[in-house]
């Protein structure tokens, strides 16, 4: 492309970046000049920590509330051979209480917290025992 246009190769200087085909070093093109200055450098390091901490509190946020609306339980299971020792059956399973948005508004009191924890902590157990007794029709004694 003798023309100067842009072509989507991939650069020595910027992978992400399109660059002319009269392309000879960061000098001569004006985005490697700036992606190369230090206060680019500055600048883009300062927004990426920026973002980190927003989205690390966003993440904190929402695990929280996950939390506090149905309060998951993981439960894991394993079967193993003793002789020769090996894992025969191994599973797992995640339960939820009922979800309620109000539990984000107000002080969930510990019976309720409690009675979350059984309910989601029942579910996971059912499914993990359903998902054990039909192995038990595969599993070679």
């Amino acid at each position: 492309m003798p023309d100067g246009s842009l072509d989507w190769r991939v650069c020595h200087h910027n992978k992400y970046a399109a660059c002319s085909s009269a392309h000879e070093g960061a000098d001569q093109d004006i985005s490697h000049a700036i992606a190369d200055s230090t206060a680019t450098k500055a600048v883009a390091g300062a927004y990426l920590a920026q973002e980190a901490v927003e989205e690390s509190a966003e993440a904190y946020a929402g695990f929280w509330a996950l939390d506090v609306v149905s309060r998951p339980v993981r439960i894991e299971a394993e079967l193993v051979r003793l002789s020769p020792l090996t894992t025969v059956w191994k599973t797992s399973d995640s339960g939820l209480s009922d979800v309620s948005l109000f539990r984000v508004i107000r002080k969930v009191r510990s019976d309720e917290l409690n009675r979350q924890l059984d309910q989601a902590t029942d579910y996971a157990v059912k499914d993990v025992a359903s998902n054990f007794s039909d192995a038990l029709e595969n599993i070679k004694p």
